[in-house]
This record gives C-alpha cells, sequence and structure tokens, in this order.
C-alpha cells in the first residue's frame, strides 16, 4: 500500500481552501485556484512531441521536477495533463477532479442510505477510458477520503467505482461485502469504542465533531476491474436541523509501475527505435547502422534498460561503407580523397585528350557504389609553335627553351624545351634558327635524347663600306638554318632542340628562332 505522501497533502491543502475547518458550515468551500483552468491551457499549448512522455516517472529520470506535465502511456490519442509527483520513487501520476474543494451538507434532509448525492465527478486529466489506461500502467492507486460528521453518521455514506459498482468502506482496500460502512480507523485499531467508524461510535449524535479519514487503496490489476478512481459519494443520516457534515475527496494518487529510464544512449552513425515518448524499467531500444554505415560486429544491437532505470552497456560500432577502388583510364588522371561512404573521386582529362562521357567528380554512396558513370576522354589537337623569348641570345648548352605562343594540348613544356608525346602517333616539327656571328652553329633535333637531325647555319654576312663615318649603312645577313622532321612517337617520347656549342649564339628575339610541332595522325599509322 502507498503511504501519504507530504508533498500531495501540502498540495492538496493549498487546493482547498479551510479544508479541514470543521466549524465552516457554507455549502461550498471553494478552491484558491482554478484548477481546470491549468489543464485547458496546458492542453491548448501543446506544440511538439518532446513535451510528452510516457509516464512521471520517465520525466523523473530526465531530471525534470514535480509540476504539471503531459504524460501518454499507450501512445495513443492525445497527450493527458497530470500532476507529476516526483518526492517518491518511481514517481507519483496525480490525477485531480473538480469536487476536490471542501463540501458541506446541513440537515435535515433525509435518513436513508446515500440520498445526499455529489454529482459524478470530472477527472481534469481525461475521460474515463483514458484514466483507466493510466491506472493500468501504475503499480498501485490511493485516494484521500475524509468526512467530518456533527450529529450525523456514516453508515449510509456509499461511493462509486469506475464502473458504477458501489462501494461501502472508508480507506483501505476492499474485504468481503459490507452490510455497514468500514473506515481506515477500524484497520488501524483506532475507532473510537471499537466501532467501524468513528461516526458510527454510538456516540456521534453528541453535538460533537468526529472524523473519519484514511485513503482507499486499490492495486492495479489485469485480471480485476479498478476500484479507483471514485466518481461520485453519497451520504445518509442527516434526519435533525442540527445534523452536518463536511467531506473532502483528494486527487487519485498512483505510483508508476517502474523506474523511468534517462533517454536512451547514443552512438555515434548509428539509428534506433527508441521512442519519442522515452521508456521505463524493461524496455528494449534496438540499434541499427544509419544509411551508408555497416557494424563491425552484429548487425542488429538491443539495449535494454534494467529495472533500477539505468540503460545496459553494450557496444555499437558503426564505420562508413567502402565503395572500393573506383578504377581509372589510361586517358584520365584522377585526385582520390578515400573510398568510403561520403568521399570523392575527382576526374579529368589528360593533357592532349578532351572530355568525351561520364562524370568528373563520383562520391561514395551509402548503398556502397560509386555514383556517376566513369569519365572517358579522347584525343583533341595537339599542336604548339615556340620562339624565342625576347632576350638577345641563347647560348647555353642542352634544350634550347622556346616560349610557347600557343600550346593546344599541352604537351610542350616551356620550363624545360621538351615536346612529351601525350599518346602515340605521327608528329611533324619545324626548327628555324638563326645567328649572328662568323662560329659554326651546333644544333640537333633530339628524339628521345637521341640525335635525329642536324640544324646547319650559313654563314653571318656583313656588308658595307671599309672606312664607314656615322652616317655611312652597314648591312649584316644573319646565318640561318632550317630542319623538319616526321616521326613516328609513343606516349610519353620526347623531342626537343639541343644547342651543343656555347661558344656561339643563337639569336632569341621573338621573331629569329622557333621550335613548332603539330601532331599528324594518331595512332601507329595504320588506323
Amino acid at each position: 500500500a502507498l503511504t501519504p505522501f507530504v508533498l500531495i497533502v501540502c498540495f492538496f491543502s493549498f487546493l482547498s481552501s479551510a479544508a479541514t475547518s470543521i466549524e465552516n458550515e457554507s455549502k461550498d468551500v471553494k478552491a484558491s485556484v482554478d484548477v481546470s483552468e491549468i489543464y485547458r491551457t496546458m492542453k491548448e499549448s501543446i506544440s511538439a512531441v518532446s513535451q510528452i512522455r510516457k509516464t512521471c516517472s520517465v520525466w523523473q529520470a530526465e531530471g525534470h521536477e514535480a509540476g504539471y506535465l503531459l504524460i501518454n502511456p499507450n501512445r495513443e490519442g492525445g497527450p493527458i495533463v497530470v500532476f507529476c509527483d516526483m518526492s517518491t520513487t518511481p514517481a507519483t501520476m496525480v490525477l485531480e477532479h473538480d469536487h476536490m474543494d471542501t463540501k458541506a451538507i446541513v440537515g435535515p434532509i433525509c435518513d436513508r442510505e446515500a440520498c445526499v448525492r455529489s454529482g459524478r465527478f470530472s477527472y481534469f486529466s481525461g475521460s474515463k477510458d483514458r484514466l483507466l489506461e493510466l491506472i493500468s500502467a501504475s503499480r498501485s492507486c490511493q485516494q484521500h477520503v475524509r468526512y467530518d460528521c456533527y450529529n450525523s453518521g456514516m453508515d449510509y455514506t456509499r461511493w462509486t467505482t469506475p464502473d458504477d459498482r458501489t462501494r461501502s468502506y472508508w480507506g483501505g482496500y476492499p474485504v468481503g461485502n459490507y452490510t455497514e460502512t468500514h473506515c481506515e480507523c477500524l484497520l488501524n485499531r483506532q475507532c473510537t469504542n471499537g466501532q467501524l467508524c468513528n461516526c458510527n461510535n454510538g456516540n456521534n449524535f453528541d453535538s460533537q465533531w468526529h472524523v473519519d479519514e484514511g485513503y482507499i487503496v486499490s492495486e492495479t490489476s489485469s485480471t480485476s476491474a479498478p476500484e479507483l478512481p471514485v466518481m461520485e459519494v453519497a451520504f445518509g443520516r442527516f434526519r435533525y436541523g442540527s445534523s452536518k457534515g463536511n467531506y473532502t475527496i483528494g486527487p487519485l494518487m498512483c505510483m508508476d509501475r517502474g523506474m523511468g529510464c534517462p533517454a536512451a544512449p547514443i552512438y555515434d552513425n548509428s539509428v534506433n527505435d527508441a521512442s519519442e515518448f522515452g521508456h521505463i524499467a524493461g524496455d528494449v531500444v534496438t540499434y541499427t547502422c544509419s544509411n551508408g554505415y555497416v557494424s563491425d560486429g552484429s548487425k542488429i544491437v538491443t539495449v535494454s534498460c534494467g529495472a533500477n532505470g539505468t540503460w545496459g552497456s553494450r557496444n555499437v560500432s558503426c564505420q562508413r561503407i567502402d565503395c572500393g577502388d573506383p578504377g581509372n583510364s589510361t586517358d584520365t588522371n584522377r585526385a582520390l580523397n578515400g573510398t568510403r561512404y561520403g568521399d570523392n573521386v575527382t576526374f579529368t582529362c589528360k593533357s592532349a585528350y578532351k572530355y568525351e562521357s561520364g562524370d568528373r567528380t563520383r562520391t561514395c554512396s551509402a548503398n556502397g557504389t560509386w555514383t556517376g558513370q566513369m569519365l572517358t576522354c579522347k584525343p583533341g589537337m595537339v599542336a604548339f609553335d615556340a620562339r624565342g623569348s625576347g632576350a638577345s641570345s641563347w647560348n647555353a648548352a642542352g634544350a634550347v627553351k622556346f616560349v610557347d605562343d600557343f600550346n593546344v594540348g599541352g604537351a610542350y613544356s616551356r620550363t624545360t624545351g621538351i615536346f612529351t608525346a601525350p599518346f602515340q602517333g605521327i608528329y611533324h616539327f619545324d626548327v628555324h634558327l638563326q645567328k649572328y656571328s662568323n662560329q659554326p652553329l651546333s644544333s640537333h633535333i633530339r628524339v628521345n635524347g637521341a640525335r635525329w637531325k642536324s640544324i646547319s647555319t650559313n654563314m653571318h654576312v656583313s656588308l658595307g663600306c671599309m672606312y664607314c663615318n656615322s652616317r655611312d649603312i652597314q648591312y649584316n645577313y644573319a646565318g640561318r638554318g632550317s630542319a623538319s622532321l616526321n616521326v613516328p612517337m609513343k606516349e610519353g617520347d620526347t623531342v626537343y632542340v639541343e644547342n651543343s656549342s656555347t661558344s656561339d649564339y643563337i639569336s632569341f628575339n621573338s621573331l629569329d628562332s622557333s621550335f613548332s610541332g603539330v601532331l599528324i595522325q594518331r595512332g601507329d599509322g595504320n588506323n
């Protein structure tokens, strides 16, 4: 059985103005607070599921303080407003009604069984069916009752259950079928004169006030109908003008069946079926990996909330799914930052290739495959024209570093002066060199480092007078040489112009010397 709760007693006293004042003879002692307005306002202000929990104990486990809160034990229908008392563990649910104020009865009225009726109680939390849902989710319930009698009795007092059964006991548990009203003082052996109730003690018409008070207690059961809540009370024995009675029926208080649990644990990269209304002891939450993640253990993991309201410890480990190598082709370059879910790979066409089909960026998707299609590229045009840098001369040994005016396909490098074949084909090259000295010029076209062709230049010729003054004109004819070459090349083969002598100078302004090339035919010449 539940014991009286200090919080509820204080709370009830707050709601009932002068509830314990037996001298008050008014017909109706009004509550100082309109409790029904609290319920109405809360029901109208519901804005999110996050404001609702399965039971008061769930709110308690999540650290909420006592107060009016929304619960829904079966996740059906609308939420229910109750007062949650957090002073007990598990928490206690308090269901208030419209008859909690102390009511006064003044005779003479009648002198028979249940002849003065209170009228049907209306519980603010909801309909009778919703009340029974709340009770079924509870371990046990109790309801405070009190009757103050003055020249009246208790033997004609009755109250009704939710299914309209009539009861005569006034506190404690139901025992047998009473022909007289039994009170809680009988259970405690504290009734005056050893009677069943203080208001039936044989002296109850002695012009003195007597009190019968206690808690009606009901254990919830799946096999029997609940006794509580009290739906109506009725009294008798008001035969005299001096007969008086004050009765007070407190709220229904139900202790939750089990402990509440804090919010279900969160594991990285996983999803679960946790209820948005929270959980109580015995509940189980199932975890699976989020979309795009796979478990390195069991695919499904369950975590239970124990009887003490704490979640068990389980290992839920989910890793990003691996899509594998996205591949590549000989015609493309790729930049890969990983092969797991969410990673990207970027493809570009190699030098001298151009886009044909497919996707330049692909992403590892949640189903373990790469999005899009493989990028394909086809050969494009290859041509370049490179000239002198604008300097007066070039006499360094090795590859002559001409500066490209245009470079379609990007196969020529002005940094190295070397042309690199982007793919197999037949290429044509032209070299034109010019000098202004009488020294021989030793230059060659090299293919893959080997000399393929020499570039011969004629002698520099200077024409003019033997004794010239400043107004006479001298004529100089530069030495020139050219060479052309058609050469089959494979991908990666190289061609460059070599200067073998450092004693002579190549004229290197933009109009004097040049190196150019173009792809004639792709392939080996047979296709």
